[in-house]
């Protein structure tokens, strides 16, 4: 029979390292204590880079037979972040980013709704929405001016087209405004009230001159508010990143993710301590010095402290673990499966030796408060795989 010892995970890590051994989760038990803490006062939320915090710490595996936009965007409903693998074409890489993202808005309110003018005429919503395939078809009509004159929708387009063989202006079959238009900004819980009472399914709100200022849709505000713990971007999109290579090729692909609204970056290869992943952490870094970078994958405190660096800490959080999941072939293969919990205290080891040696640089107190996010992802974070 094993004995229990009752002893601190921090004491237990650094005993285990001493005696060159590791453990996994699964070989460490948890005691209980006294506590005055109730579960439903307990909160997930975490870093998962030193910009993003989420309410729940799942991160989708960058994985063909894992993520792509379905699983995206349920994570972020659930508020995690699904990472869109990079074996698709950039092109469609970059379509379901921003499929994902725009399936909701900021507090249910479409702040740049597409617009036609009075003076277009039908044909030209009809061949707006067969070039450009929107799975919506209702639009604000707008003066010459600028200011909101009325709504166009489905209902309104098809009478006109089922009527003749005329192609009539859209200021003849656009619907008035006086009954739906609100001329002041408002929550989405005002915005769901007034649309109950209105009957109504958009709410155009109008600012002071008479512009349009935004467009809410009931499907959208029904989804801000069912969502309350999604995992939203500054703009109040859903947070979702995507793979790139390290190689140098892969910088069209960057570009055609960032032009579509990505957030998170993951530099995603089976051995990311690398020169060439730190090459392509620089041209990412110089090109957008504001999108947040994951480096991975990395299994030992050398990587940790390699990477960090060699980048001068313009990563933003590391992914840690060679092949853990049961699908990944390169654990086994490569022997290259390092005890999850021994790595995670290991590469905290290395993130601590880092900022040490950096203490006498200028840019210390941004890279510890860096870091001490960074930490905070390194043990929060949960891959799926």
């Amino acid at each position: 029979m094993s004995k229990s010892i009752s002893v601190s995970v921090r004491a237990l890590m650094e005993r285990m390292r001493a005696e060159q051994r590791a453990v996994t989760f699964d070989d460490v038990s948890l005691a209980d204590a006294p506590s005055a803490v109730h579960p439903n006062d307990v909160g997930l939320s975490a870093h998962i880079t030193r910009k993003y915090r989420v309410p729940v710490p799942l991160l989708g595996a960058a994985m063909d037979t894992v993520t792509e936009a379905e699983l995206a965007l349920e994570l972020a409903r659930c508020g995690g972040v699904g990472v869109l693998h990079r074996n698709l074409s950039a092109a469609e890489q970059a379509r379901q980013l921003s499929w994902v993202r725009l399936k909701v808005h900021s507090g249910g309110m479409i702040e740049k709704p597409i617009t036609f003018c009075t003076e277009d005429q039908l044909s030209t919503v009809e061949e707006a929405l067969r070039e450009h395939r929107w799975s919506f078809s209702t639009f604000p009509i707008v003066s010459n001016d600028g200011a909101l004159a009325g709504i166009l929708g489905r209902n309104e387009m098809a009478f006109a087209s089922s009527a003749s063989s005329a192609n009539p202006r859209l200021s003849d079959l656009m619907k008035p405004i006086a009954d739906i238009v609100h001329s002041r900004p408002c929550s989405a819980q005002e915005a769901q009230t007034l649309m109950r009472e209105k009957r109504v399914r958009k709410l155009p709100i109008v600012g002071e001159d008479g512009g349009l200022a935004g467009l809410y849709v009931w499907k959208d505000v029904c989804a801000a508010l069912r969502d309350s713990e999604a995992a939203l971007d500054e703009e109040g999109h859903y947070l979702v990143g995507a793979a790139v290579s390290s190689a140098e090729s892969d910088m069209a692909r960057v570009d055609a993710l960032m032009s579509a609204g990505c957030r998170i970056l993951v530099l995603d290869s089976s051995h990311g301590a690398s020169a060439e992943a730190v090459a392509q952490v620089k041209r990412i870094r110089a090109r957008y010095s504001d999108v947040q970078i994951i480096v991975g994958n990395i299994a030992s405190y050398n990587s940790a402290r390699y990477i960090l660096q060699e980048t001068q800490g313009q990563v933003d959080a590391l992914k840690i673990g060679i092949g853990p999941g049961m699908r990944f072939r390169f654990s086994p293969q490569a022997r290259s499966a390092p005890l999850a919990k021994s790595l995670v205290m290991a590469c905290l080891s290395s993130l601590r030796c880092t900022r040490r040696g950096w203490r006498c640089k200028r840019t210390w107190l941004a890279a510890a408060r860096g870091y001490r996010s960074l930490r905070t992802a390194v043990c929060a974070l949960l891959v799926i795989w």
